[in-house]
C-alpha cells in the first residue's frame, strides 16, 4: 500500500515522463522531409542531435536506476546471503554404533539387487537367463 507521500512521488514521477513523452514527440510531429539535419546557425544543434542527447540522457539515467535498484536488493538481501557456517559437523562425531549402522545400510542396498542382478521378475516369479 503506497502512502501519501509515496503517492505524491508516483503522481510527479508519471507527470514528468509524461511532459517529456509530449515534448519530444511534439518535436517530430509533422515536421517535413529532412528536419532532423536543419540548421539556424553555426552554433546551434540539429533537432536530430538533440534528439540523440536525449535519448542518451534517458540511456545513462536507465542504468543508473537499475545499479540502484541493484544496489537496493543487495542491501535489503544482506543479512541472508553468507551462509552461516555450521557449529560442528555431525559426520565426524559419530559414535561406533551409528558408523556401524551406517556401514551396513550399504550392505542391506546391496542385498535388495541381488535379485535384480539374477534376471529375478517379481510379476511373474520367475528367474531368466538373460542376465
Amino acid at each position: 500500500m503506497l502512502g501519501p507521500s509515496n503517492e505524491a512521488s508516483l503522481s510527479f514521477l508519471r507527470h514528468t515522463v509524461a511532459t517529456l513523452a509530449y515534448r519530444a514527440g511534439k518535436t517530430l510531429r509533422g515536421a517535413p522531409e529532412g528536419f532532423a539535419d536543419f540548421r539556424e546557425g553555426t552554433r546551434t544543434r540539429t533537432p536530430g542531435a538533440i534528439l540523440a542527447h536525449m535519448r542518451a540522457l534517458f540511456a545513462w539515467a536507465l542504468a543508473l536506476a537499475a545499479v540502484l535498484a541493484l544496489v537496493a536488493v543487495v542491501f535489503v538481501a544482506r543479512p541472508v546471503l553468507p551462509e552461516p557456517a555450521p557449529l560442528h559437523d555431525l559426520l565426524d562425531e559419530l559414535r561406533p554404533d551409528e558408523r556401524r549402522r551406517l556401514d551396513l545400510t550399504g550392505v542391506g542396498d546391496r542385498v535388495v539387487d541381488v535379485p535384480h542382478e539374477l534376471g529375478f521378475d517379481h510379476c511373474k516369479g520367475t528367474i531368466s537367463g538373460d542376465v
